[in-house]
């Protein structure tokens, strides 16, 4: 048996992150390396691209252009740690724990422009809280500050991520699948429309595909094949990369679109879950309590004031989509009467992205003064809604709901002295000359069952030969106004059941207020099959529309009317109550008073008591340093408890990893004391003092002996002359003729412990505790002590195991 030709004079050299041991490469393989060099800084480059795509998946949830930018903040903020940590050859853990002190370093200009104090705050809110806002939101929401941190982490997660994958597994290409994952991940908390859908489908099967290939290219750098090939065949081979490369971008949309399910991705909405604390559906119909604001008493009874430039006259209140022969409520025909009313950030369902940056869209201010019911006033289609904010005299936020199908906003408990504003569009309705035109769609509500036959014998009576869409609309509103008379006092029959609408209609003239006028206009409009809503608000006259940018609207102003929807303009209101000036002198000969099922007024408001204060004043104000002093500690309290977790969290992750790591290695290390065979325990005492190198950052060339890889250890660590001992008795039960026994296995052992121990001595304790949490030797696989029949040289592995030169190279 002779030994391998003997390596060149071996040196000692540091890479990134890790040590090399071996001699000194030629020219060929020093070229090599610089190309290797290279494509890593290739790769990282492509996985931070990646990140940032990952970062920007919740963009169907809010779509503004800076989520690209904070995301990409967020990978360049990874990639620049990462690139710290590697020049001070950080083990994986403490890589992780400076990353995550970047987030937080960089975390204030990802909140705020600048990184302020409040910035800060902002951000370690959006940090804890803003998952739970985007998620519990119906999009599209406003990109907050808090909001701003969402793919701002995205990013910075996916990146750090796969840039450590890519360090420490093997392939490196596996390190895509991470931003993918966070990617996914992005999606629960967010929606995809097709344009996104598509670009982020090429740009991460794109970049994945690149990120393959210059792995897979780094691997075969110094491969003799690739070096012999000809111009001709390494041409082929990048023409036949980018080929696949542009069939897989190309196909990516167009298969999406056939896949099954493509379209029911329905939002994963935890709201839907949850059991709200109110239900707007419970409140008595707006058009029922419509008659109360008519009172002699309550009619100059100020409502709210608006404030804003072109100030419109008409307001909506609610809308009504359904009648089930009794009222007219809030819910959709088209849900059997039932309204799906959620909470909003700041924009209602909906609405067409394209509005959210009109030009013509009037900002609105309002203050309420009284109001009855949850309903908020609003005007035109509202965009955005803004309730309870800083710049609202302070107003602590109030959580807006609205109905996904119509524009009724509602709050869930009273809006007495409530401050908002909104921003509409489309506040002022079109011109009777460009309705002349308008077309009106099929609706998709079900037809009215189980109603009057006069009232739908004069409905056909009324519309014959009138051509259908919108000249049906305006014939009723004409024909309602012009044979009605108006009525608004105590005599006035209330209620528009189906059996009050049919004495109603089946006068000789009409005499009645706004509830009887628009719930028959509604009626007679959906037997013409128009797609019709009752709309309960406020018309202000345009004597009461002053230029000052100030409205103030009383319950005098209480009104109702019909919306009939077209191709053209939307929703168009349709006037049908005559004026109020037009009365009838005398009463109706045929009118009898009968009592009729309707829905109960709602009970007056309980008497205030006043009790006069019995403290003393200065009592008062020692309770109100009390409340400030106690305020103040909640306050100091949550800035604690905040700046802990932001502190504690990753120490106590570092924690679980390191107690983690060392019981894994725990647990091998008595696997192999405990093998039954002693040359398996032999076997093992050299990989588990191989392990503790490993830990060290230190590797070696492959196909070494084990004498050949102590000679370069003993020279890349100076006076550690204790693996010598350990190597002859390895050998020794590798190539014995006899099989080894306890006595030798015990020796090796002991060997072991006194070469790990001398390691120990020449590192710190934060070395040594960086060691005991390196993955490292968890994600090699030794190599194994195999016997077939009488042990002997040929029958064992080499005791190296991972890389080694087998015994029959060394023979």
């Amino acid at each position: 048996m002779t030994a391998a030709a003997a390596p060149a004079p071996p040196s000692a050299t540091r890479g990134a992150g890790q040590a090399t041991v071996g001699a000194p490469a030629p020219a060929a393989v020093a070229g090599a390396l610089r190309t290797r060099r290279r494509l890593r800084l290739v790769v990282h480059g492509l996985l931070t691209a990646l990140g940032a795509v990952a970062g920007t998946s919740v963009w169907g949830a809010m779509p503004s252009p800076w989520i690209i930018v904070l995301a990409a903040l967020g990978a360049a903020t990874a990639l620049a740690t990462f690139v710290v940590g590697a020049r001070f050859r950080l083990l994986a853990p403490e890589l992780f724990v400076a990353a995550v002190a970047g987030l937080l370093l960089v975390g204030g200009v990802a909140a705020g422009p600048l990184p302020t104090p409040d910035a800060y705050r902002e951000f370690f809110r959006g940090l804890i809280e803003g998952w739970a806002v985007l998620l519990t939101s119906v999009p599209p929401v406003e990109l907050t500050p808090q909001l701003q941190v969402i793919p701002y982490v995205g990013g910075w997660l996916a990146t750090i991520t796969a840039l450590i994958v890519a360090r420490r597994v093997r392939p490196q290409g596996l390190a895509v699948v991470a931003p993918v994952a966070v990617f996914g991940l992005g999606l629960l908390f967010s929606v995809e429309t097709a344009l996104p859908a598509v670009i982020h489908g090429v740009l991460l099967t794109a970049l994945s595909l690149l990120t393959v290939a210059a792995t897979r290219r780094s691997a075969l750098v110094g491969d003799e094949s690739w070096g012999n090939t000809s111009t001709a065949g390494q041409r082929s081979r990048l023409l036949s990369g980018a080929v696949v490369l542009a069939v897989a971008v190309g196909l990516a949309p167009v298969v999406a679109d056939v896949l099954p399910g493509f379209d029911d991705r329905d939002r994963f909405d935890l709201r839907s879950r949850l059991e709200p604390p109110w239900d707007p559906l419970d409140e008595p119909s707006p058009l029922a309590q419509i008659k109360a604001n008519y009172a002699d008493e309550a009619r100059e009874e100020v409502v709210f004031t608006a404030f804003g430039d072109d100030l419109p006259r008409r307001w909506t209140l609610a809308t009504l989509g359904h009648f089930d022969g009794t009222v007219w409520t809030v819910g959709n025909a088209e849900l059997g009467g039932q309204a799906q009313f959620v909470s909003i950030d700041a924009t209602p369902p909906g609405i067409d992205p394209a509005d959210l940056d009109s030009e013509g869209a009037s900002s609105i201010r309002v203050e309420i003064e009284s109001l009855d019911g949850p309903w908020l006033p609003t005007a035109g289609t509202p965009i955005r809604v803004e309730v309870g904010d800083g710049d609202l005299d302070g107003a602590d936020p109030v959580e807006v709901r609205a109905d996904n199908r119509s524009t009724t906003l509602a709050v869930p408990a009273g809006v007495e002295g409530l401050t908002y504003r909104f921003d509409a569009v489309d506040a002022d309705p079109p011109t009777d000359a460009r309705l002349a035109t308008a077309t009106v769609a099929t609706p998709n509500a079900p037809p009215l069952e189980l109603q009057a036959s006069s009232v739908r014998d004069q409905a056909a009576d009324l519309l014959e030969g009138v051509d259908p869409g919108w000249p049906q609309a305006e014939r009723i509103g004409d024909e309602l106004r012009e044979r009605g008379f108006y009525r608004a006092d105590e005599t006035a029959r209330p209620g528009h059941s189906w059996g009050r609408l049919a004495d109603f209609s089946g006068q000789a003239s009409l005499d009645g207020n706004e509830e009887q006028y628009a719930a028959l206009a509604g009626v007679l409009a959906r037997n013409a099959d128009l797609p019709t809503r009752i709309v309960v608000g406020y018309l202000v006259p345009e004597e009461a529309v002053g230029d000052d940018g100030e409205l103030t609207v009383t319950r005098d102003h209480a009104s109702a009317w019909i919306e009939v929807h077209t191709t053209e303009f939307g929703w168009v209101p349709v006037d049908v109550t005559p004026d109020r000036d037009k009365r009838q002198d005398v009463a109706d000969p045929g009118f009898q008073t009968e009592l009729v099922t309707a829905p109960n007024p709602p009970p007056p408001p309980p008497d205030l008591q006043i009790i006069e204060p019995e403290q003393e004043e200065d009592e008062e104000d020692d309770e109100e340093e009390d409340d400030d002093e106690e305020q103040a500690a909640t306050r100091w309290g949550r800035y604690a408890a905040v700046a802990g977790t932001a502190v504690g969290a990753p120490l106590l992750l570092g924690l679980v990893w390191v107690g983690l790591m060392v019981g894994l290695k725990a647990r091998r290390r008595r696997a192999r004391r405990r093998a039954k065979d002693a040359s398996v325990r032999i076997v093992g005492a050299w990989h588990e003092a191989n392990d503790r190198i490993r830990e060290t950052g230190v590797s070696f060339p492959p196909h070494l002996t084990t004498a050949e890889r102590a000679e370069l250890l003993e020279l890349a660590t100076p006076g550690l002359d204790s693996m010598q001992p350990l190597v002859g008795t390895v050998e020794r039960a590798a190539f014995a003729s006899s099989a080894s026994t306890d006595g030798d296995a015990e020796r090796a052992w002991t060997l072991c412990d006194d070469a790990v121990a001398d390691l120990k001595r020449r590192h710190t304790r934060r070395q040594r505790l960086g060691q005991a949490a390196n993955p490292a030797p968890l994600l090699t696989r030794p190599g194994r002590v195999r016997r077939t029949g009488r042990p002997g040289p040929a029958d064992r592995a080499h005791p190296l195991g991972d890389g080694a030169a087998s015994p029959e190279a060394d023979r």
